[in-house]
Parts: C-alpha cells; structure tokens; sequence
C-alpha cells in the first residue's frame, strides 16, 4: 500500500509472514484511514511469503470512501488473493455534487439502502449535506443519498458513514 501522501510502497499492516502453507476460508474485512487517498493500482498487502495458499475467502471491502476532500468509489480487483494482494482496479471521484446544485441551495435527502429500500428523508443546505448526513444517527453501512434541490435539480450520490 502507498502510504498517504507519498509515492512510497510499504507493506503496512502485513501481520502474516513467512509460513509454508496458508488456508483462508474466512472474510477479508477491510476499514480504510480517511487521510487515505485512494489511487488506481494501489496494493493492500495482506500475506507475505506464503508458499502454498488454499482456501475461498470473501470480501468485506469497502465501495465508497471518504477523504478530507473527496468522496471515492472503489473498485478492487481481488485475484491476485493468493499472494495477499488486493489492488483498486478503478476509482470514481463523487465530488461534483456542488457542481449541479449550489452550496447555499436547500435539498430535500431521501436515504436508501444500496439495495433501494427506504430509510430516511431530511432537508438541509447543500453545502452541509456531509455534516448532516453524519449526525443522522445511522449505523455504518453504504446508502444512497437521493437530493432534490429547491428549484429541482436531482442527483443521487453513494455515501459511506
């Protein structure tokens, strides 16, 4: 992994070493630090010096992520597995919001699951839409923030609390 603000590699957080034979059936779960900025290519070295992996592990990586900047969407390429390398393969900025909808302007927020369902709805100035889906109250997960502003502009964003 890059360490942030850097161009330098490191193998930071790799706890397992030097074994002859890893089995991993269990899930990969992955929290990212928010000074993080993600780049394309980008490796998360989980094993190192492993001669013989078996197993199917399943994923819990993160889709979106947030910097002090930006709102990321992340796709991982995960088949480099058995040498204990995840990678992001792509990566969308979801910082444009303000650039369709005005920072002073009201917007009504419907909160969906990714799934679709219904979870909540609030109102609030676009400008404040970060701070205020942070003190909704709602656990840690994905949703899908559908805005509608005052004189009807539409965008749905991804956002990750």
């Amino acid at each position: 992994m890059r360490r942030s603000n850097t161009t330098e590699s490191t193998l930071v957080g790799t706890g397992i070493k030097n074994i002859n034979k890893l089995t991993f059936n269990g899930t990969v779960a992955v929290e990212l630090y928010r000074s993080y900025t993600p780049v394309v290519g980008d490796e998360l070295r989980l094993w190192a010096d492993v001669k013989s992996f078996t197993g199917n592990p399943s994923f819990n990586l993160p889709e979106t992520h947030e910097t002090n900047d930006s709102i990321y969407t992340i796709t991982w390429d995960t088949s480099d597995i058995a040498n204990g390398i995840v990678r992001v393969s792509a990566l969308n900025v979801v910082d444009g919001i303000n650039s369709i909808i005005a920072d002073t302007e009201n917007v009504k927020v419907e909160v969906m699951s990714v799934n679709g369902a219904a979870i909540c709805e609030f109102y609030c100035p676009m400008g404040s839409l970060k701070n205020s889906f942070a003190k909704t109250g709602l656990s840690k997960g994905v949703y899908i923030l559908r805005l509608t502003s005052e004189s009807g502009k539409q965008k749905s964003v991804k956002m990750m609390k």
